[in-house]
Parts: structure tokens; sequence; C-alpha cells
């Protein structure tokens, strides 16, 4: 009886330990902040601090890292989705907080196991669009 008391003491204690630590993780800053406008029905504009504006521009994110993007495109829903096409349908929501934003901040912390290649599009304008290249 005093083994198996010790026994489950142990196991007690290792899952507070666990639980601790695991509770103690704070969300990573982002890597990139990009801001995202939209000057018509056909391009997103993006720039960030190292990143000059463009339009449409293919951006390229780190497995494991956070990017924050601030979507400054009203009437035009920032999506990112694992087809390049408008719409609802196959949005990559794993990682992602706010997908969808038009006029709000999204947060994309890249999961170990996302795809090679994502993409960004309006929700209503396929012209609005661009590749997110996903690197280790």
């Amino acid at each position: 009886m005093k083994q198996l008391f010790k026994v489950l003491s142990i196991a007690i204690t290792l899952s507070s330990i666990l639980i601790l630590s695991c509770g103690d993780k704070k969300p990573k800053a982002p890597l990139a902040i990009y801001t995202v406008d939209a000057l018509t029905n056909k391009e997103y504009v993006i720039e960030a601090t190292d990143f000059p504006k463009a339009e449409n521009p293919t951006l390229t994110l780190k497995r494991g890292e956070t990017y924050k993007f601030i979507v400054k495109a009203f009437g035009h829903p920032f999506f990112i989705k694992t087809e390049k096409t408008p719409g609802t349908v196959s949005t990559y929501d794993e990682g992602v907080t706010n997908n969808g934003a038009n006029d709000a901040e999204l947060l994309f912390s890249v999961p170990k196991d996302a795809p090679d290649v994502l993409y960004y599009v309006c929700k209503y304008h396929k012209m609005m669009s661009g590749e997110l290249k996903i690197i280790d």
C-alpha cells in the first residue's frame, strides 16, 4: 500500500510540474508586422518596416514564427487560404487569429506542419491575392 501511495504521489507531482511548465508559455512577439491596404478592387498594397510597399507581393514566412497583418482594407476581407480563390472555402485557420479581417488585425503563427505554399485572398476579388511561401 505504501508503494502504491508513493507511485501516485510521484505521478501527481510530475503532472503538476508539466501543467505548470505548459502554462508558462507566453505568445511569441511577431517577427514582422505588415500593413495591408486596398487602393482598388485589383490589388492589396502591402508594406512593412523592412519590406517596400508592393502590390500583391509574394511574402516569405518561417514556420514557428508569428506575423501580424494590420488590415486597413475596408470591404476587402483578407483571408489566408490553401487555394487562390475568392470566397470562404479553403480557408487555412490553423494558427490564424481573425482570418477574414477587413479593418482589423490578423495574427498568423505559422505551424511547423504548414504547407509550403499558402495564399492571401480577398473574399470578393480574385485579383486581390498573393502567395505566402512557407519555409523552415
